[in-house]
């Protein structure tokens, strides 16, 4: 099956039930999942995470950012984000104490009036901390800070929001595994805030492709059960897929969307020019960076 459309697959299963079969490209079993065993909900949380947000030391990608209202009017944004983790990409790393603090940075390109616009994310994993949000607009020659309860609205305009750029911290919500329709694809789960006040939702289902662990489709319910937002992977491929050490052929997103189903708009994010381990310098990811873009890693 081609690597292209293998998500694309899955996606039909949730639809439809159809028996897709991906390439097996399975990560390391979770850390904290005993080989033979179900692995625990904990488990199940932490591998979906580590697959999301933490495969390699640091990362790199180009991305096409495309908005499309109910009318079909598009709007585009060009960008690159960088990644680095706060330790190394070990295998135990999928454990709960692994998952440490992250750095992000986003430089625009285009349209004209983003150009040289960027944003910077210190992560934390620190269970009840928030983490910290800057965004530079060189027309202004302003860095503004992103307060937290500006996290869950619009990131740049579309249906992204700040906080889905680097995730969601896990420890702020609590989960528990549904039972799964797919003939045995999927792990299922509901995330409900542990604070109801910290988020505009009530709680959202995530299905996670139980060979690749990646999250691939998260649906989002208000508080009288409706479902308002929905986020879906498109199509991903498997980064170094001839690799022989198998911890090396990871799970990547090609194309992702993020659906607004009270707007009925949507938002496409499309990934290129993807590495990993490609050895970030650390002091990037500082403050006087917004206004000095690090051009050698923006290439």
């Amino acid at each position: 099956m081609s690597k292209t459309i293998w998500t694309a697959c899955l996606l039909l299963t949730l639809s439809t039930g159809a028996q897709a079969q991906p390439e097996t490209t399975q990560p390391a079993t979770p850390a904290d999942a005993k080989a033979g065993e179900k692995p625990t909900v904990e488990a199940i949380v932490n591998h979906a995470n580590y697959v999301s947000y933490y495969q390699g030391d640091d990362g790199r990608a180009d991305v096409t950012m495309t908005i499309v209202e109910e009318q079909g009017m598009k709007r585009t944004r060009e960008m690159t984000i960088l990644r680095s983790d706060a330790q190394a990409d070990q295998a135990d790393k999928t454990a709960t104490d692994k998952l440490g603090d992250q750095r992000y940075y986003v430089y625009f390109r285009r349209p004209n009036d983003m150009d040289k616009t960027s944003f910077l994310v210190w992560k934390t994993v620190e269970p009840g901390k928030d983490d910290d949000r800057w965004m530079y607009l060189p027309s202004l020659d302003l860095v503004r800070r992103i307060s937290s309860s500006d996290k869950r609205t619009s990131f740049v305009g579309s249906d992204y929001f700040y906080e889905d750029v680097s995730g969601r911290n896990p420890t702020d919500d609590s989960h528990e595994l549904l039972a799964d329709k797919s003939k045995g694809k999927f792990w299922v789960l509901k995330s409900t805030p542990k604070d109801p006040k910290s988020a505009e939702f009530a709680y959202y289902i995530t299905y996670i492709h139980k060979e690749t662990w990646m999250p691939i489709q998260t649906e989002y319910y208000d508080k009288d059960n409706v479902k308002y937002r929905f986020y879906q992977v498109l199509d991903a491929f498997v980064y170094d897929d001839k690799n022989p050490d198998a911890s090396k052929r990871r799970p990547t997103i090609r194309r992702s969307r993020m659906t607004d189903l009270k707007t009925k708009g949507y938002t496409e994010l499309n990934y290129s020019n993807v590495k990993y381990d490609v050895k970030l310098g650390k002091d990037i990811f500082e403050q006087r960076y917004l206004r000095q873009p690090p051009t050698e890693w923006l290439k």
